[in-house]
């Protein structure tokens, strides 16, 4: 999205458009409409320009500036920020709704029967540290996140180690979220944060389930 500001003498008029070229379209239609011409004040770019605008005294004949308008981007909105107690509450909420399929003590086959993949992925991982990706992936999906790559290995299986073989059992999203962050270092971004949040709720519900 691109912002089309023109400041004349009386007014400033302020629009909204797709992209640049569709700013640049506008601001031509409007020096038509009033007569007057564009002087660019520096070489336009791609993203961004400032024009003088321009009229020709029609006495005199001579030009004078009666504005100028800008073309530039607008900023991105902020990206949504989710502390970890938020994302811990709604990891928790989410995994309490699931109901886990029926399985046999001697079925190999327990996760056949489960709605989401994000399940399967959470027995797979409390069965092996080597199942930790699989499940990484399908709890920055639940998150609501994308290209978020996975903390270091010691992180998870540190993580993995606490439910597993400690057996945490977070009570409240404060716990879990207290938890967690106890287990990450200042290279651990906040999306990561979110994530690994969902990554041990689901394999605490994994292990709950059983």
């Amino acid at each position: 999205m691109h912002q089309l500001t023109i400041e004349a003498e009386t007014r400033t008029i302020t629009s909204r458009h797709d992209d640049f070229g569709a700013a640049r379209q506008a601001l031509l239609a409007h020096a038509r409409q009033t007569d007057t011409y564009l002087r660019a004040i520096a070489h336009p770019r791609a993203e961004r320009a400032c024009f003088e605008l321009i009229s020709v005294d029609d006495t005199h004949g001579r030009p004078s500036v009666t504005g100028a308008a800008f073309i530039q981007p607008m900023p991105s909105p902020p990206a949504r920020t989710v502390t970890p107690y938020y994302a811990a509450a709604a990891a928790l909420l989410w995994t309490s709704d699931q109901h886990p399929a029926p399985c046999s003590p001697t079925s190999t086959d327990c996760c056949a029967d489960d709605t989401h993949p994000a399940l399967a992925a959470a027995r797979a991982a409390v069965q092996s540290t080597l199942m930790v990706s699989p499940l990484w992936y399908e709890a920055t999906a639940l998150a609501d996140l994308t290209h978020v790559p996975m903390p270091p290995t010691r992180v998870l299986d540190s993580l993995q180690h606490t439910v597993v073989t400690r057996g945490f059992r977070p009570a409240t999203a404060a716990a879990l979220a207290a938890s967690v962050q106890r287990h990450l270092d200042s290279t651990v971004t906040p999306e990561q944060t979110v994530a690994a949040t969902w990554w041990t709720a689901l394999l605490t519900w994994s292990v709950t389930s059983t």
